[in-house]
Order: C-alpha cells, then structure tokens, then sequence
C-alpha cells in the first residue's frame, strides 16, 4: 500500500525486461512475459501481465549521480480498501459459474478499515462483492459484476434474500501517483441513493425492474411507500437501461395485474408512458433531482398539479 517500504532490488544491464512468477506452481506461470518496448522510452507506468497477477511497473531515472540508471518500480494496480463499517467478501467475477457459485479458496475476505492487493486466479479487473458475518459466513448474494478500470463512483447492490434487504454501498475508485488505483468501499448513504422509487398511488403497487434482469423477482413498492434503488447490472450501456413496470390495482375482490410496460428513468420531468391501454383512475410517473438522487415518482393523475416531492 501507499507509504509501504519497498522491497530488496535487483540490478540488471540492458534496455528490454520480462518478467514471470518467482515460484511457478502451473504451466501457464512458468512462461515469460515480455515487455516489448525499450525501458529507455518508457514515461507511463504499463501493466505487467502475469497469471494471475495485477501488477504495473514504473519506470524513472535516479537522481543525482545514479541519474543515467533507470529504476524500475513494481507496484499492485490495484488495492481495495474496506470503510463500510462491515465486514465485506470479494471474488473475481471469472471464478463464479453460471449459478453464482466459486470455490471457497476463490473468496477472498476483508475485514472492517482494512486494504487488501486484488491479486487472484486471473488477470482481469471484474470483481463481486457480499456483506459477511463475524464467521465469514454470508447468506448475501454476491453483486453484479463490476469492472474497476476508471476513476469515479460506482454503485455496488447487494441483496440478502433471507430478509430482502438490500445494501448499496459506494465503491469510489482514485487513482494514485503513482499509476495504482485504489478501490475504497464506503457505507450505503440511504439519504441520497442513485434513484428513489417513490408509488403515491392510493390503491395501487408497482413492480418493477431492470430490463434484462430476472423476471421471477421484481422489486416491489406498496401504495405510499418508496424504496431506493440502483441498477441491478451496470454492464448494461446507460442508452439500454430501462425498467419493466408492472402496476397492480387492488379492489375489494381481486387485484388486477396490469400489462407490463418499459420506462426510462434518466432524464428529468414527466415520464408518462403513452400506451395502447389505459389505467382507471389514469396513471402518471414523475422523474426529478434531488441533490444526487433522482426520484421517480408514481401517481394518479387525479389533478393537474404534479406530485409533490417525497420527504
């Protein structure tokens, strides 16, 4: 980590470098990997590629009378970092099988305020995250996968079916002088999600998720309640995010499933679908900005006025 002592060095003559894993236990570690430009040209710290491994070299003159020796810096590409305040598991996304499933050796733990190198089985920058308890034990679904290449914020949900809790912590990626990244974990903010599902509907809920997701578990919202919510998988690009909404009126005798229909939530004002069927009493969404959040709001278009802001 940053402001940790390197480590002994070595001394070598020459303009081209490879490198491979000191300790080889498979076949594929035991190969060379070759960096293919001249150390003499090199001013931006590039990805060494090794099995298995997310490593970055550096490279720089020395100063004063070792100024014509170039040293070569190797550093972790990238740490994650843990300030949620609990207790958090990571895997790389290309461990899990289609069900969601890795081995026990592929999860890694990290603990409350600690740091950890996102070394691995394999060499990409795809990682899933679950809440877990003091044993270790997690009856959390791992998140949708997330890929850590940037610099930003990025929503991370996880999802505890035994309670249907959710938790949406914040993962913020920066990145470090010296060509590293950090990835810190930050607890959940619940007053200022990335969107807020708000039903002020009287008789009526609404079912909804994310275009593409599983259609055997939609996100539900009672009439009057709200929830808050982040897309469900990020992998998506932004232009084909949409919801599926399914709105269900209750009577006195039955409940009437409405047909389902898709909505776009980024952007601002009224979103009111225009469909082939209509709602008694008709039926109205709202999308507006709340500081970070954006709100969507669902409503009977009783009056012309539209709804006010939830509290």
């Amino acid at each position: 980590p940053p402001g940790v002592k390197a480590l002994p060095y070595s001394c070598f003559s020459g303009s081209l470098i490879a490198f491979r894993k000191a300790f080889p236990e498979t076949s594929s570690e035991k190969k060379w990997w070759s960096y293919s430009e001249s150390l003499y040209d090199t001013v931006e710290p590039f990805r060494v590629f090794l099995p298995g491994s997310k490593i970055s070299a550096e490279v720089r003159p020395a100063r004063g009378r070792f100024q014509r020796t170039l040293i070569i810096t190797l550093r972790t590409s990238l740490w994650i970092e843990n300030k949620t305040g609990k207790n958090i598991q990571w895997c790389e996304t290309s461990a899990l099988d289609g069900r969601g499933i890795l081995r026990q050796t592929d999860v890694q733990n990290l603990g409350q305020e600690c740091t950890t190198a996102s070394h691995g089985r394999f060499s990409g920058f795809d990682f899933c995250f679950r809440i877990a308890n003091d044993d270790w034990s997690s009856d959390w679904i791992w998140s949708k996968s997330t890929q850590v290449i940037s610099e930003g914020e990025i929503p991370i949900k996880m999802y505890r079916p035994k309670t249907h809790e959710q938790y949406i912590a914040r993962l913020i990626v920066t990145r470090l002088s010296t060509g590293s990244h950090r990835a810190t974990l930050f607890p959940e903010d619940k007053n200022n999600p990335p969107y807020r599902i708000c039903n002020k509907c009287s008789q009526r809920s609404v079912a909804f998720r994310q275009l593409g997701s599983d259609k055997h578990h939609p996100w539900l919202v009672r009439a009057g309640k709200n929830t808050r919510y982040s897309w469900d998988n990020l992998a998506i690009p932004k232009k084909k995010r949409l919801l599926i909404i399914e709105v269900i009126d209750h009577g006195e005798q039955f409940d009437r499933h409405n047909p389902e229909f898709t909505l776009n939530i980024d952007f601002r004002g009224d979103a009111t679908p225009r469909l082939a069927f209509s709602f008694r009493p008709p039926f109205g969404v709202n999308i507006e900005l709340d500081g970070p959040t954006k709100v969507v709001t669902f409503y009977d278009r009783l009056a012309t006025s539209q709804p006010s802001m939830p509290k």
